[in-house]
C-alpha cells in the first residue's frame, strides 16, 4: 500500500502545483474518491463537482448525496450539477455516452469558471487509456486518436493515466475510503462496457496478459510522434495560413513539395484552426480538391463550410446562403465616339475615376494605360464601350488573335471574384483592351492611342 500511495503522490507533484486552484471532478466511484482523498491530504486547493446525469433514478441521487456528505465531513467546498442527458440525446440525435460526455465537461467549465480555478483534475487512471485506445482503433481513428488522452489537454488534467484501477480501490480500502458502485458500468449496451468486460480480458487471456500496459505505452508513443508531426506542421501553417476576414486562406506551392501524410495532416489541423468538423471523407475531398488544381471549384464541408481551390490558394471559408440570383449590377457601362477623344473625358465614380484621352505613347504619364491605336480601334466601328465583362465576351490579342475571355482570365489566374472589376474596352462586342491587366499593341512612336488613366477608391 505504501508503495501505491507513493506512486500517486510522484504522479499529483509531476503535474500539479500548490499554488493552483482544481476543480475535481467527482462521480463517487474508487478512482475519484482516491483523487480527491489524496489531493486533500497532500494539500492542494481543491472544489469539487459531482454531475448527475439524470438517467439512474434513485441511485443517481444516491451518488451525489454520498459525494455532498463526503465534501461535507472533509470542509471541501463542492457543488452538485444536474443535467438532463435524455432531453439532448433526442434533440441533438446523440448517443447517451457522447450526450453525458458534452454536459458533463460543460458543467464542469461552468464551475470552473465561477470558482475561478486553473484547471478541471478527473480521475481517468491506466485502464480507461487501454479501453480508449481499442475503442478509437475499432471506429478507425488515426494517429492522434490512438494516442488517447493527454495528462493535460487545454484546461483538463489527468495525473493518473499511469495508476491502475486495481491500486486505486486499493488506496480506498487502505484508506477506509467508501465508493459507489455505479451498476451501469456492467451494461452491455455500452461499447466502452463491451471492451473493459469482453475485449479486454480476451485479448489478455488468449494474447497478451500485459496488454493494458502494452496499449497505454503504444499510446504514449504515438503521443510522442503527434507531437513532433503536429510541431512540424505548425510552422507551415504559420508562414502559409493567413485570415482574411472571416477566410482562411493557405498558399500551397510548398505543401505539394511535402508527403501526402504531412499534406492530410496540414489539411486536418487548417479545418480544425477554422473550427471546422474533421472527418474522414471531407479530408480526402479537401485533399482530392487541392491535387485536382481546377480553379474555382469548391466542396461543402460540415456545418455551412466550404473549401475553394483558386489557383493554388486554398480557401475555408463559410458557404454563402442560397438565394434568387440577381441580376449582375453593372459598374459601369458608358458608350463614347472615337472622335469624343480629342478632348479628355473624365468619368468619377464612388469606386473609381477614369479618365481617357488620345496621345502618342511618348507622352504616356504614370498610371496611364495604353489602349489601342485609335487606326485600329476604327478596323472595329467609329465607337466604343467602357464597361465589365459580360457572358460570352471574346478578347482580340496580338496579332488580332481570338480568345473567350473566360478563357484569358483563366490563363492569367484571376480568381472569379475579381474577374467582375476589371475595366475592359469594348468595340462592337470585341474586348480590345483590359487596361489594368494587359495592353497587346505594340507601341509605335508616331501612332496615335486611346489613352487611359484609372484610379481606384478603397481597393485592396
Amino acid at each position: 500500500m505504501k508503495n501505491i500511495n507513493k506512486k500517486m503522490q510522484a504522479e499529483l507533484n509531476n503535474h500539479l502545483e500548490l499554488d493552483k486552484k482544481y476543480l475535481v471532478a467527482c462521480s463517487g466511484g474508487a478512482d475519484s474518491m482516491a483523487l480527491v482523498d489524496i489531493m486533500l491530504k497532500a494539500g492542494y486547493k481543491i472544489v469539487v463537482c459531482h454531475v448527475e446525469h439524470g438517467l439512474r433514478g434513485k441511485d443517481g441521487i444516491a451518488d451525489a448525496l454520498f459525494v455532498e456528505k463526503y465534501c461535507r465531513s472533509n470542509k471541501i467546498k463542492y457543488y452538485i450539477e444536474s443535467v438532463n442527458v435524455s432531453a439532448l440525446v433526442k434533440k441533438e440525435k446523440l448517443s447517451v455516452e457522447e450526450a453525458a460526455r458534452n454536459l458533463r465537461y460543460e458543467s464542469l467549465r461552468n464551475i470552473k469558471a465561477k470558482e475561478k480555478c486553473d484547471f478541471i483534475v478527473t480521475a481517468h487512471h491506466k485502464n480507461d487509456q487501454a479501453e480508449t485506445f481499442l475503442i478509437s482503433l475499432l471506429r478507425g481513428a488515426g494517429r492522434d486518436g490512438l494516442g488517447g488522452m493527454l495528462v493535460v489537454k487545454e484546461d483538463i488534467m489527468r495525473p493518473f493515466l499511469d495508476i491502475d484501477s486495481e491500486d486505486l480501490k486499493e488506496y480506498c480500502k487502505a484508506m477506509k475510503l467508501n465508493w459507489c458502485e455505479d451498476v451501469t458500468n456492467t451494461d452491455l449496451n455500452y461499447t466502452r462496457n463491451k471492451v473493459r468486460h469482453l475485449l479486454i480480458p480476451l485479448l489478455e487471456k488468449e494474447f497478451n496478459p500485459n496488454i493494458v500496459d502494452t496499449l497505454v505505452r503504444e499510446s504514449k508513443i504515438l503521443q510522442q510522434e503527434e507531437e513532433f508531426l503536429n510541431s512540424f506542421v505548425e510552422v507551415e501553417l504559420k508562414k502559409h495560413l493567413k485570415k482574411v476576414g472571416q477566410r482562411h486562406k493557405y498558399a500551397l506551392i510548398d505543401w505539394y513539395t511535402l508527403p501526402k501524410s504531412l499534406q492530410m495532416r496540414s489539411l486536418k489541423n487548417q479545418m480544425h484552426i477554422c473550427d471546422i468538423e474533421v472527418s474522414y471523407k471531407h479530408l480526402e475531398a479537401v485533399y482530392n480538391l487541392c491535387v485536382s488544381r481546377k480553379s474555382g471549384k469548391k466542396i461543402v464541408l460540415a456545418k455551412g463550410w466550404e473549401a475553394l481551390y483558386a489557383y493554388d490558394e486554398l480557401v475555408f471559408r463559410k458557404a454563402a446562403k442560397e438565394t434568387k440570383k440577381p441580376k449582375t449590377k453593372k459598374l459601369l457601362e458608358v458608350n463614347y465616339a472615337l472622335k469624343d477623344l480629342r478632348v479628355p473625358i473624365e468619368i468619377k465614380t464612388k469606386k473609381f475615376a477614369l479618365t481617357l484621352r488620345a496621345g502618342k505613347a511618348t507622352t504616356l504619364k504614370e498610371n496611364e494605360h495604353l489602349v489601342c491605336a485609335i487606326e485600329y480601334a476604327k478596323k472595329y466601328g467609329n465607337g466604343f464601350t467602357i464597361r465589365t465583362r459580360r457572358d460570352g465576351d471574346v478578347f482580340v490579342g496580338a496579332s488580332d488573335s481570338r480568345k473567350k475571355l473566360k478563357a484569358y482570365f483563366i490563363d492569367k489566374k484571376i480568381p472569379i471574384a475579381k474577374r467582375e472589376e476589371f475595366l475592359l474596352i469594348a468595340i462592337a462586342g470585341n474586348v480590345l483592351a483590359i487596361p489594368e491587366l494587359v495592353n497587346n499593341k505594340v507601341e509605335i512612336e508616331n501612332k496615335i492611342y486611346i489613352i487611359i488613366k484609372i484610379e481606384r477608391f478603397g481597393r485592396k
